[in-house]
């Protein structure tokens, strides 16, 4: 038991379908993980749909939720906000996901498209990512990359 104790904490990034696989998830925190990283993005399956993150729909989120924690995984979660099929009720929702999960750790972004990419375009197509109702709260960061030879 003291060794256990002596190990560093150890995090692991995964899909939500990793509360699906029992064994793995015990073999992790009998390998010294503790802490899982899943994104979860959003509780409503229209902004699931639209960021094509399949293997969170039609799922009980918070069920799968509570089953990494039972297995001994704190989980992390990743969510985003400013889907196209977003309302004004989402930071509700999302906060009472948040607190109804027991995750302790959120991290919560603003969706942020990188230009001429499809969700850009579907967006701009929909009045969204260029449209009058949103250029006027946000704009997007230039994006630099340095490459050395």
């Amino acid at each position: 038991m003291a060794e256990a104790a002596a190990r560093p904490a150890a995090l692991h990034e995964a899909s939500i379908n990793l509360a699906d696989d029992e064994e793995l998830m015990h073999a992790m925190v009998e390998a010294g993980f503790d802490q899982v990283f899943i994104g979860i993005e959003t509780p409503d399956d229209a902004g699931l749909a639209e960021c094509n993150k399949r293997q969170n729909r039609g799922r009980d989120l918070v069920a799968d939720v509570k089953r990494m924690q039972r297995a001994g995984l704190q989980v992390q979660g990743g969510f985003i906000v400013g889907f196209d099929s977003d309302t004004a009720t989402i930071f509700r929702r999302q906060m009472e996901f948040i607190q109804k999960s027991g995750i302790v750790t959120a991290m919560v972004g603003l969706l942020n498209a990188l230009p001429d990419t499809k969700l850009t375009r579907g967006s701009s197509a929909k009045g969204g990512c260029s449209g009058k109702a949103r250029a006027t709260t946000w704009t997007a960061p230039r994006i630099s990359f340095r490459t050395w030879t």
